[in-house]
């Protein structure tokens, strides 16, 4: 089980960059997938949780706080989270999500969300 509470991600048109024909990630990017494992670094510390290395099925609920009152297309808020999530070490490959629940909250200052991770049990 693992629960963190995480900055907005860079939206989804600066998350990527085109560079001679190829795909690469950003320097917005780059430093969000920094601080999410940062902060995983230290979840980790406090509450000795584990990353999902195997090939355990996952379960995802996440509570995004927008910072403001602009449209924002949860879905692609999702995309960018989960491969963040994915990168920073969390679990091995987004693949293992088979249940996602995302739900739009109330508006926070700087924005914010809360992702939980919890291993889904077989045969249920």
């Amino acid at each position: 089980m693992v629960d963190l509470e995480l900055p907005m991600p860079p939206s989804a048109n600066t998350y990527w960059r085109f560079v001679g024909g190829k795909v690469l990630k950003s320097k917005k990017a780059r430093q969000y997938i920094r601080t999410i494992g940062e902060l995983w670094i230290v979840h980790k510390a406090q509450t000795k949780s584990k990353a999902f290395t195997g090939d355990e099925r996952l379960k995802a609920e996440i509570q995004v706080f927008p910072p403001d009152r602009r449209k924002r297309d949860l879905d692609n808020l999702l995309k960018v989270l989960l491969d963040s999530l994915e990168a920073a070490g969390l679990f091995k490959n987004d693949e293992q999500i088979d249940e996602i629940r995302i739900r739009r909250m109330q508006i926070c200052t700087g924005g914010k969300m809360i992702v939980s991770l919890r291993e889904l049990i077989k045969g249920v």
